[in-house]
């Protein structure tokens, strides 16, 4: 069986169901126990030998720019387009 090489988060999202937490920070971006909950994610990923992720971001993006400097091999890709179209966009 072959391994898992790569992962996309989608991250672009408004979290409208979690307001009104989510009018200020990015629904990935809230923390569970201290700690966002992109960030147990990549962690997961990492327990899984999984380095090389790609982040789909566009509600709030700039809030994510710190996980670039902090997870070497993590990259953000922008939608412009989250406000408008579906998650198979951001795909």
């Amino acid at each position: 069986m072959s391994q898992v090489e790569r992962a996309i988060i989608m991250a672009a999202g408004k979290g409208t169901r979690m307001r009104p937490i989510t009018n200020s920070i990015p629904k990935p971006l809230v923390k569970i126990h201290d700690i966002p909950m992109i960030e147990g994610i990549i962690n997961q990923l990492h327990q899984q030998g999984i380095f090389e992720i790609y982040v789909v971001v566009g509600y709030l993006k700039e809030q994510f720019n710190y996980l670039e400097d902090k997870y070497e091999n993590l990259h953000l890709i922008d939608n412009p387009y989250y406000d408008t179209c579906n998650n198979i966009s951001s795909l």
